[in-house]
Parts: structure tokens; C-alpha cells; sequence
């Protein structure tokens, strides 16, 4: 008969042999046909539909062209189809003249610029707003551009 510290030592040995091969071979290895729509069937039930719901999927751009006639100011709003909310947004201005400049560049919280949002919990930004300042003698194109995702 077996000594109590002859069948202890025996036991660690027959588990380390079974830890090594479950970690030395590969992990598909363990799957079955009778143990692999276990893994399909969590992923596609619950970790998918989960994963899907916290990161962005498709975004929607909308662009506004406008212009600016010579010495006048003029603010465009680019705004988010309903049910989008704005991530991100700009405007493509090129002018060297220093008399023409953007003057706001901002997302649009409750329809109206950041200062007058002020600072706090508001809802999402549903769009995205610029003003552009021209006191030059030349018109000037520019387009404003918003990235918006489903809110």
C-alpha cells in the first residue's frame, strides 16, 4: 500500500502532466465538434452584440460650401441628420490674405456655440459651426465639414 506522501506526490505529478499538455498544445486542440459552437454561439450571442453597441460602427460626413463676399462676416453650420450626434468637424479655408480668418470653429451643443452652452452636462453636440471674418476686397470659398456618428 502507498505511503500518504507517495499518493500526494503522485497526484502533483499527474496534474502537472495534464496542466502542460493543456498549455503546451494548442488551444484549438481542446475544441471538439461537440465543444466548438460553444465558443461561435458566446461570441455571436453575447460578446458581439455587446462589443457593437460600445464602439462606433459607420460615420457620416456632411459638408457645407458656402462663401464670403468682400468685408462681411458670415457663420455656417454643418449640421447631423436626426438620430446622429458630432464627433468632430472644421472647415477648409485657404486664404494668405490676414484680413480673411476664421473666427469660430466649434461644435454646435444644443444648437448653439460653446460659450453660450457654458460649462456642464449638456447633451451631445448635433453639429458643427464656423464664422469667418473677411475684410478684404475678395470673395472667398471655404466648406465646413462635421463627422457624425449614431447617437
Amino acid at each position: 500500500m502507498a505511503s500518504p506522501r507517495f499518493r500526494a506526490i503522485a497526484g502533483l505529478v499527474a496534474a502537472a502532466v495534464v496542466l502542460g499538455v493543456f498549455t503546451l498544445s494548442p488551444v484549438s486542440a481542446h475544441f471538439t465538434q461537440n465543444t466548438k459552437h460553444l465558443g461561435n454561439h458566446a461570441w455571436k450571442q453575447v460578446i458581439k452584440k455587446k462589443a457593437d453597441k460600445r464602439y462606433l460602427r459607420k460615420t457620416k460626413v456632411v459638408v457645407v460650401e458656402d462663401s464670403i463676399t468682400a468685408t462681411s462676416n458670415k457663420q455656417t453650420d454643418a449640421l447631423c441628420p436626426g438620430g446622429w450626434q458630432a464627433l468632430g468637424g472644421g472647415i477648409n479655408f485657404q486664404s494668405t490674405d490676414p484680413a480673411a480668418e476664421v473666427t469660430w470653429n466649434e461644435p454646435l451643443i444644443d444648437g448653439d456655440n460653446l460659450n453660450a452652452a457654458g460649462e456642464g452636462t449638456h447633451p451631445a453636440a448635433d453639429g458643427w459651426r464656423v464664422r469667418v471674418d473677411n475684410d478684404s476686397g475678395v470673395t472667398y470659398t471655404y466648406a465646413v465639414g462635421v463627422i457624425c456618428a449614431r447617437a
